[in-house]
């Protein structure tokens, strides 16, 4: 599984980038979401898995089955693109990692990550007696700068 996830985090990221460029994120986590819903449909992965079946009439399959409950041409690309790479199997591992993109990105897109910088210094801080120990005030300025950067 971890060689699916490695083989399929490229399609992911580009499919969520494209996504990302036409405001579209929620709908392929939709679409790839229902291609992995198919593939691992038992009917859907017997003819998948199977080595007698070429990866046309594999794609053929998957096309006449999403085209049953969606019209969507880049989903219809998107299989005859994996088709081609022997890739039909991957549908479950990018529709894993899209989610993982999707969810990165829904965390992080409504906050605002600040750096703080302070510099410390202690003017007119106490000195040390003959003794070796601090007076015991403790009113002495410290706050010299600080700095912030978005």
């Amino acid at each position: 599984m971890s060689s699916e996830l490695t083989i399929s985090r490229p399609y992911a990221k580009a499919l969520f980038e494209l996504a990302q460029e036409q405001s579209q994120i929620v709908l392929w986590f939709e679409r790839l979401q229902l291609l992995a819903d198919l593939q691992e449909n038992k009917d859907v992965s017997l003819v998948l898995a199977s080595p007698s079946i070429d990866q046309s009439e594999k794609a053929d399959l998957l096309i006449t089955l999403y085209t049953k409950l969606e019209q969507d041409q880049h989903c219809i690309n998107l299989i005859k693109l994996l088709a081609e790479n022997d890739r039909l199997n991957l549908f479950s591992s990018i529709f894993e990692t899209y989610s993982e993109l999707k969810f990165e990105y829904d965390f992080v897109k409504d906050r605002i990550f600040v750096d703080v910088n302070f510099i410390w210094d202690y003017v007119d801080a106490p000195q040390e007696s003959e003794d070796g120990t601090l007076p015991l005030q403790s009113d002495f300025q410290t706050l010299v700068g600080a700095g912030i950067r978005f």
